[in-house]
């Protein structure tokens, strides 16, 4: 049997939120990034610490759309910010990588 759920983060922020990699937040990287080989790519650069913030708060944004419009109150990449610390974005910096990591490996 293949399983066919999208890699999920159970996150606090202004309330308890879901950061799902499923289809909807790679085609929000791929319509960010013109193309969804640039966005991993992207990804790739976080191990190397180039444009961490930036590119975290991106993936971020994604992985959160599909629990902001359940919410019906879409999320813009600059609100990402209100919501996390710096520590909260350091802790998340290496979950994000390896559930997406996981998703395109498979």
């Amino acid at each position: 049997m293949i399983d066919l759920r999208p890699a999920k983060l159970e996150v606090l922020m202004d309330q308890q939120r879901t950061i799902q990699f499923d289809l909807n937040s790679f085609n929000t990287l791929e319509k960010h990034y013109g193309d969804i080989n640039k966005a991993l790519a992207e990804l790739e650069k976080i191990g190397k610490g180039k444009d961490y913030v930036k590119t975290i708060t991106v993936f971020i944004w994604a992985g959160l759309a599909t629990d902001f419009e359940e919410s019906k109150k879409p999320l813009k990449v600059e609100e990402v910010a209100q919501y996390i610390g710096l520590a909260g974005l350091n802790a998340l910096g290496p979950e994000i990588y390896k559930a997406i990591a996981a998703e395109v490996a498979e």
